[in-house]
């Protein structure tokens, strides 16, 4: 095996987090372009009469001026406390959900660019020696003000996404989407593309590919263009981590193996797109870690609110009854002449499983509310299930009935916690053989 070639950090994408500052700089780019240009164009194209008087028309702009600037301010706390909110009653991780949102930038662009239109336009007429403010002037500051009062009302009804059934719907929308995007249906027998400890039949180990620069976290691969990076150099590329995973400096990312050629690492390590945090985007996982993290949150002792937990788990068993009759273990990829060009690390069933049940069983295994529910989920998701599937989801009945057992001493309170409920407590639900017997 040669030695390790090392590649810098310029080929690879770090993809920056989004900033809240773009679009309200076109705004402002805007205003201040129009604030300058049309004195101007009013001096060489100056209508016969006037509708507002020189004084009316500078009384306007101050009074729109002043205003628009407490206006802004009330916006920033009212941005401010969403964040702060959403931070502290839920995730920290949910912020950009918010900031990010496209109705936010709008109103803090119009909003601040309406005020420096005005104000603007007021200093420029003094400037070029008019005194006399464009009567078009005018009337785009009190359409500015019109249309900042509507993005105003539209930021209110935002207030309405700090609601828990809001946040998790949001959530849910977006990783339902990423799955039905990402994983194909599955095809009963073909739920792997690879028995677990099957070796491979590969050529000699050529490259190891090392990262060097500063952690990133790896939002996904481009495995079409990387098939075609592997076909150009007929060599296997196997990729040594998988969307979500934070990537350290000097961590192998890359094993190449061919008979003779490298590949190019320059256009390998183009392949991986990196950003300073996790996204949903190709990463449903972080759906679930989203919901989670709510959850667990709400079943810490300081907040002790199980209700919410069943609520995430509400939106947990949506994500799962998706995602069971979907096949999620493509870890090979093959060129269109049927070679094996790229391999993948890929998260299987039970690791969503996992995810979505192990965290909440531990942190709620005291409450009647979280254990009925999480049984009920779970006994849900096993008749749906594939064979295939069903002794995963088994085990977590089992280890969920084994929590329970260990939780609670009193008889009477381990059999009602033993009753699975899809309100958590509301109303217990009988099995079939109940029902008709």
């Amino acid at each position: 095996m040669k030695t390790k070639p090392r590649f810098s950090l310029l080929p690879v994408h770090i993809r920056p987090q989004s900033r809240i500052w773009g679009i309200p700089a076109l705004y402002i780019s805007l205003a201040l372009i129009l604030a300058a240009v049309l004195p101007v164009w009013e001096g060489f194209a100056r209508a016969p009469g006037r509708v507002f008087s020189p004084e009316t028309s500078l009384t306007l702009l101050s009074t729109i001026s002043g205003g628009m600037i407490t206006f802004t301010g009330i916006v920033f706390s009212m941005i401010f406390v969403m964040v702060q909110f959403s931070s502290n009653s839920y995730s920290p991780r949910l912020a950009p959900f918010y900031l990010h949102d496209n109705v936010i930038k709008h109103s803090l662009g119009m909003f601040t660019a309406t005020f420096l239109f005005t104000l603007t336009s007021i200093a420029w007429a003094s400037i070029i020696g008019d005194k006399t403010i464009p009567d078009i002037t005018v009337f785009i500051s009190i359409a500015a003000v019109a249309l900042s009062a509507i993005l105003f009302l539209a930021l209110i009804q935002r207030i309405s996404v700090l609601q828990i059934t809001s946040v998790l719907f949001m959530i849910t929308r977006f990783g339902r989407k990423e799955i039905l995007e990402n994983y194909p249906v599955l095809i009963t027998g073909n739920e792997t593309s690879a028995e677990p400890g099957e070796k491979l039949d590969l050529p000699p180990l050529q490259q190891v590919i090392t990262y060097e620069g500063i952690s990133a976290s790896l939002l996904d691969v481009n495995i079409k263009y990387l098939v075609n990076v592997a076909k150009r150099s007929d060599a296997v590329i196997e990729v040594l981590y998988a969307a979500g995973d934070l990537i350290p400096e000097g961590a192998d990312v890359m094993k190449v193996f061919s008979p003779a050629r490298q590949v190019s690492e320059w256009q390998a390590v183009r392949a991986l797109r990196m950003g300073e945090q996790r996204t949903i985007d190709q990463d449903p996982k972080y759906a679930f870690r989203l919901i989670v993290d709510i959850a667990i949150r709400a079943l810490s002792p300081a907040i002790n609110d199980p209700t919410t937990a069943v609520m995430s788990l509400d939106r947990l068993e949506d994500l799962l009854r998706v995602l069971v009759h979907r096949d999620m273990m493509e870890t090979r990829y093959y060129d269109k002449a049927g070679n094996l060009r790229v391999i993948c690390q890929t998260p299987d069933w039970d690791d969503f499983l996992a995810l979505a049940v192990d965290e909440i069983r531990i942190y709620g295994s005291s409450s009647i509310q979280v254990s009925r529910r999480l049984l009920a989920m779970l006994t849900d998701l096993e008749k749906i299930a594939p064979e295939s599937r069903k002794p995963s989801i088994r085990d977590h009945i089992d280890r969920v009935e084994v929590s329970i057992k260990r939780a609670f001493t009193d008889k009477y309170d381990r059999a009602d916690a033993s009753q699975p409920d899809r309100q958590g407590i509301g109303l217990t639900r009988t099995t079939d053989d109940d029902v008709f017997a």
